[in-house]
């Protein structure tokens, strides 16, 4: 569905909100949060993407504590 929203409101709005569940305290969630990653992707400017998606990914690839987290990053990557 965020197709329908354009580039403008996916980094005001959904992309910000993935970046915060992405910090949520829920694996589950941070999962997802990683999963939608590169579809959101798709439709950001790739200033935004380089600045805020790209050191998220980064952080969440290398995250220490869960694995699954890590897993996540790497299903993504392609």
């Amino acid at each position: 569905m965020s197709d329908c929203f354009g580039k403008q409101l996916c980094e005001q709005f959904i992309g910000l909100e993935i970046l915060s569940l992405g910090d949520d305290s829920s694996v589950k969630v941070r999962k997802e949060a990683i999963k939608h990653l590169p579809i959101i992707s798709k439709l950001v400017s790739k200033q935004f993407f380089s600045n805020r998606f790209s050191p998220f990914f980064l952080d969440k690839a290398k995250d220490g504590n869960n694995w699954a987290i890590r897993k996540a990053c790497v299903d993504i990557i392609i």
